[in-house]
């Protein structure tokens, strides 16, 4: 169990969006939790787990953490070639939604990310600590990189204090029903001139109309990001050492 020690929380997801470099404690959590002694989770029947990767070489690392704990993920993507973030993911995630049955979505990117324990237990999480219908990761840096973003994100009062303000769209968790809504709105979404195939372009172009029911995970309850993380923050309890 991964504890961030700057809010004591204990999220259930890590993180590693962007360039490597910029997630200095990736290595040694994935490694970590990959040495850790294998488990046998049982699905939850509450929840569906999807994530995406075009890749058919093998599984991405996110299906690999949750094999690890003795789950799978819904692969949404396997063989799609020329890849476009911002219209096969949402596309794709929208196709998948209208089939799922289970009363929660968990949605994770598959190359940057692991499930450190069972997911059934941000649904736990979900619904003790958070009014929305659907929960974002929070990045410590807004982007796109536009002022009308930035502006929106700064002025969420729920934001105020925490390093990891602003919504990314690598992880989430909702409710079923309200994201098929959801993703209807952002599958239709017109994509951002300067950053034609950024998902999360058309995700904060419709943050601002969807909050409070689409919030962020602010304190890392759930989620955490390790970009730009470079102070030890972190405690791996398996191996009880500061990261």
């Amino acid at each position: 169990m991964l504890t961030n020690t700057l809010l004591g929380t204990q999220p259930t997801i890590v993180h590693a969006q962007g360039q490597q470099d910029a997630s200095p404690h990736w290595p040694e959590i994935r490694n970590g939790f990959f040495e850790s002694q294998p488990q046998t989770c049982s699905p939850d029947p509450r929840l569906t787990v999807i994530t995406w990767s075009n890749d058919t070489s093998g599984p991405c690392i996110f299906e690999q953490s949750l094999n690890h704990l003795g789950l799978a993920p819904s692969v949404l993507g396997r063989g799609v070639e020329e890849w476009v973030n911002s219209i096969h993911k949402p596309t794709l995630t929208l196709e998948a939604l209208q089939t799922i049955s289970s009363n929660y979505v968990l949605g994770v990117d598959g190359f940057d990310a692991i499930a450190l324990r069972d997911p059934g237990q941000a649904v736990d999480v979900f619904d003790a600590e958070f009014s929305c219908d659907l929960l974002f990761n929070a990045g410590k840096v807004c982007w796109p990189d536009l002022d009308v973003f930035r502006d929106f994100e700064h002025s969420v009062s729920e934001a105020a204090g925490s390093p990891f303000r602003y919504l990314n769209g690598g992880a989430w968790i909702g409710r079923t029903e309200f994201c098929r809504e959801f993703f209807a709105a952002v599958a239709a979404q017109p994509q951002l001139d300067a950053w034609p195939s950024s998902e999360q372009g058309l995700l904060k172009q419709l943050f601002p109309e969807w909050y409070p029911n689409v919030s962020v995970d602010y304190r890392c309850r759930i989620f955490q990001t390790l970009q730009y993380v470079f102070d030890p923050i972190f405690r791996l309890d398996t191996r009880c050492a500061e990261i």
